[in-house]
């Protein structure tokens, strides 16, 4: 579910995101998503996709996402605070964007951060 509210807040200019539609089918067997061996998403990768619009606070329920690779898009607006609440998260690329505002404190709770 949290996969297709992060798609609902993105334009999808080369539908990249197409098969992240379907609730009926595991998440890990969509493009772009990594799952580990219990089926939990620990990587999302959409660099340089063509992707707009926002980057939703839904990101937060990916309790094991690991890597969130989405550099070389047009997304705009600000950071979710809610990314401060994903304690797995080690790489969070988001260069070449359209961001703003602030970088939000919650930031400073990823312990595990390495690359950002």
């Amino acid at each position: 579910i949290a996969l297709y509210e992060i798609r609902t807040m993105l334009n999808d200019s080369r539908g990249v995101l197409n098969g992240w539609n379907n609730n009926q089918v595991s998440p890990c067997y969509f493009p772009s998503i990594s799952c580990n061996q219990d089926q939990k998403v620990i990587s999302i990768t959409l660099i340089s996709s063509g992707l707009s619009g926002f980057l939703s606070p839904s990101i937060a329920k990916l309790l094991y996402l690991q890597q969130l690779l989405l550099d070389g898009n047009s997304i705009t607006g600000g950071l979710p605070q809610e990314l401060g609440s994903l304690s797995s998260l080690t790489t969070l690329k988001l260069g070449g964007n359209s961001l703003s505002g602030s970088i939000p404190d919650s930031l400073g709770l990823l312990s595990k951060l390495q690359i950002l």
